[in-house]
């Protein structure tokens, strides 16, 4: 049983990966790996959803194999800043539905974000950083009370809502657990270098940016 189970994870594996090498994925990147995929499956929420998540566990399994080379400490930090970085991601998608109305259309965004923090994580693992601008945390923090003002003042529009879980209960909640979140990762990033620390704080700020849905 546990033998066809493995067999049946391989052969999805391959068909997921269209017969590709994880070497051919991450030449063609993402945005190539992408279009070719739905081209050729067809261009259903679904065939987005299975595009994004294996490009992330495709780079997922790179970064892990450049990993081994570093020290304990290098992976304990990196592999930390993964799990706040996917958290605070998810839950700011989470609020950003909250403020849409929700909707089928997150579904593609939600299965994209393993690959967008492992894409966060390849220039820390290769040490190629190279950040557009000069970040510190406590500026990033003012995007958290302008988000916090505009629940506010959508409030009666996401209590409204047909989706259960939109509200502007839940959408306070999932901000104070995105700051928990960036908490944390800001911890991580004041241990690294200049250009390390930026890379990841600009990361965070191109996560907080809610123009799209407001």
């Amino acid at each position: 049983m546990l033998a066809s189970l493995a067999l049946a994870t391989i052969v999805l594996q391959d068909v997921n990966r269209m017969g590709l090498s994880s070497a051919d994925i991450l030449r063609m990147g993402r945005s190539q790996w992408v279009e070719t995929y739905v081209n050729h499956f067809g261009k259903t929420s679904s065939d987005l959803v299975t595009a994004q998540s294996t490009y992330g566990e495709v780079l997922f399994e790179f970064n892990e194999s450049q990993l081994k080379n570093k020290s304990a400490a290098t992976r304990a930090a990196l592999r930390g800043l993964r799990r706040y970085a996917i958290d605070f991601q998810m839950n700011l998608i989470d609020l950003k539905a909250c403020f849409s109305g929700g909707g089928t259309m997150w579904a593609p965004i939600r299965a994209g974000v393993v690959a967008d923090v492992e894409e966060l994580l390849q220039p820390l693992v290769l040490g190629r950083c190279r950040p557009q601008n000069r970040w510190t945390a406590v500026a990033l923090e003012k995007n958290f009370d302008y988000i916090n003002a505009q629940i506010g003042r959508n409030s009666k529009a996401m209590d409204r809502a047909k989706d259960a879980e939109i509200s502007s209960k839940a959408a306070r909640s999932l901000l104070k657990s995105a700051r928990k979140s960036f908490d944390r990762i800001a911890e991580i990033a004041g241990k690294r270098s200049q250009d390390e620390s930026d890379w990841i704080l600009e990361f965070c700020n191109g996560q907080l940016q809610f123009d799209d849905v407001l």
